[in-house]
């Protein structure tokens, strides 16, 4: 391979849950093939939308200079103007499906420019992929969501709608659902596993074969490691802002006479990091 090398046999091949690898997988339009096939395991489009899938966001900015990372999600648009927001979550921050909610809404509030009718929108189609329990409601590992009367018989609009994958509660033995396949292989952590799944289902063979061919470029592997290395240091720029944050107003608080017991409640710092803090 042309300005690639073979990584060493033992390196395991790269998880196809972790989100930069995701987003390098699906998010190049000269194989959008590979992400029309997952779609189509679950979400329900007419044939002719599948036809023209396009990439909106088909670049991957690397980590800036100061560190920032840009989120690894993949955006993409339909024949009709219909847009598909794909993430791939491993971290439950507490608020996923807020967050959820308020990104689906700000895709439709953005298509409409200044005196342009609210039926002009195009649905949103917004699809979350985790690697957590997230709707501790069901058991089942997919659920989708519109937007209906209580009892379900009235549809309010189909603009919007919510797809939920949970990884952690797919079954170990295929169920008859298509969507379960793509679930596996997005699971899968060894090549025993990826062999498997691409010599058993013919629309995984594509998948395994670019991601083995991903695993082995060590260019690729670079990039990904660069942007681990980005992404850890934001967090602990974020930590020592939250700390420095709380330091300061355990300070202001003992300057007020206020207990030490209560500000170590109000702040989540202890006793002895509060003992601790400088005088002022």
């Amino acid at each position: 391979m042309t300005g690639k090398q073979k990584t060493t046999a033992n390196l395991p091949p790269l998880s196809p849950k972790d989100d930069f690898v995701f987003r390098k997988l699906f998010g190049d339009q000269n194989h959008i093939d590979m992400v029309v096939d997952f779609l189509k395991s679950f979400v329900k489009l007419p044939d002719k939308d599948y036809a023209e899938i396009t990439i909106a966001d088909p670049k991957m900015v690397p980590p800036t200079k100061d560190g920032k990372t840009c989120i690894l999600d993949l955006k993409l648009r339909t024949r009709a103007g219909e847009i598909i927001h794909v993430e791939i979550q491993r971290d439950d921050t507490g608020e996923m499906r807020e967050r959820m909610a308020v990104y689906g809404s700000y895709l439709l509030s953005a298509q409409l420019a200044s005196g342009k009718p609210y039926k002009s929108v195009k649905r949103v189609i917004s699809v979350l992929i985790t690697d957590f329990h997230l709707l501790d409601e069901t058991t089942d590992y997919y659920t989708d969501f519109c937007l209906r009367n209580r009892d379900g018989s009235i549809v309010l609009t189909d603009v919007i709608e919510f797809h939920i994958l949970e990884l952690r509660k797919i079954p170990q033995s295929e169920d008859g659902k298509e969507v379960w396949r793509w679930l596996k292989f997005l699971s899968a952590s060894t090549e025993e596993e990826l062999t498997m799944l691409q010599q058993t289902y013919t629309e995984l063979q594509k998948p395994v074969a670019r991601l083995m061919e991903m695993s082995a470029d060590e260019i690729v592997r670079h990039q990904k490691d660069a942007w681990d290395r980005a992404r850890r240091d934001e967090e602990a720029r974020i930590r020592l802002a939250e700390a420095r944050g709380k330091a300061e107003v355990a300070l202001n608080l003992l300057k007020e006479g206020i207990p030490i017991s209560v500000i170590a409640k109000a702040t989540g710092l202890s006793p002895t990091e509060i003992e601790g803090l400088p005088a002022q």
